[in-house]
């Protein structure tokens, strides 16, 4: 019988000097390339061509979405409170396998940007402050500016004391990648789905912050921020994650081989909408990366 050999690679953005630890932090969380759901169902290498029909374009999460709240009646925020909940379980589970092995624990850091990204963050934020983690919040917007499901949470955010920080006064950027370096965890919530085109401008400096971190786990919510999430390719810069939490299914373009270096291990976790009911009711077909 021929031997089945599992293939590992090393997470992207890591130095040669902290690879060997960091693997064994995430390989506790999730296993090696595989596209993870939280119902404990593993699909093949994320650069293989036969992955499960759970992948979805970038239109057809937007028309699961707007069934989900406007012809099932799940309220939006609620679906926003299940993904980041989920994500929050997923970012527990490394930090508690990374302060076992290093016998102390360690500060997160989310950082958010205007959009619904941003408002998952803000509930992984508040998940894992109310779990006891020392948790802030760099936030590359101004608060004016947010708006509906993510306005509602970063209120919530705030009304619980979490440390809110803004990246977009001078120099906020230089020193917020200094206290990141001390970090345990990094969550990247900046862009979502909904990001085409090119990163420019304080966007484009944050992400090249990040990745230049050595020490934190990075943990990109839904998507790597800058990645595009149909084609797997980079907007010029893009978040390179150790683990991207993706919500509802897997974004066709996180399973394309150009998106390796950028999405790390892939773990799909629930917002608690019934999303082979709604497939079926869309006509969503199941979808191969390219």
């Amino acid at each position: 019988m021929k031997k089945r050999i599992r293939r590992r690679y090393p997470p992207p953005g890591m130095r040669h000097k902290a690879l060997k630890s960091h693997q064994r932090d995430l390989s506790a969380c999730v296993p090696a390339c595989a596209c993870t759901h939280a119902d404990g169902h593993a699909q093949a290498d994320a650069g293989a061509t036969q992955v499960s029909g759970r992948t979805v374009t970038r239109d057809q999460c937007r028309a699961a979405d707007r069934y989900a709240i406007e012809q099932l009646g799940i309220p939006g925020v609620v679906l926003m409170e299940n993904a980041g909940r989920n994500a929050a379980d997923v970012i527990e589970r490394c930090l508690r396998r990374r302060a076992k092995r290093e016998g102390k624990g360690g500060a997160v850091a989310v950082v958010c940007g205007k959009g619904n990204n941003g408002g998952d963050g803000f509930v992984i934020a508040r998940h894992l402050s109310l779990r006891g983690y020392d948790v802030g919040i760099d936030l590359l917007a101004a608060p004016a500016d947010l708006t509906g499901d993510a306005a509602i949470n970063f209120a919530v955010a705030a009304r619980m004391n979490i440390p809110i920080r803004r990246l977009d006064k001078p120099r906020a950027l230089s020193q917020a990648a200094r206290r990141w370096r001390r970090c345990a965890a990094v969550v990247d919530a900046l862009l979502g789905t909904g990001f085409s085109g090119e990163v420019r401008g304080p966007m484009a400096e944050a992400i090249r912050h990040i990745n230049a971190l050595e020490g934190p786990t990075i943990v990109a919510a839904d998507v790597p921020s800058g990645l595009n999430a149909d084609t797997g390719v980079p907007g010029g810069e893009a978040v390179r994650a150790d683990v991207t939490v993706t919500f509802l299914a897997a974004k066709i373009g996180l399973v394309n081989t150009s998106a390796r270096p950028y999405v790390g291990r892939l773990v799909v976790v629930d917002i608690g909408a019934p999303l082979e009911a709604i497939r079926k009711r869309l006509g969503i077909r199941a979808r191969n990366p390219r």
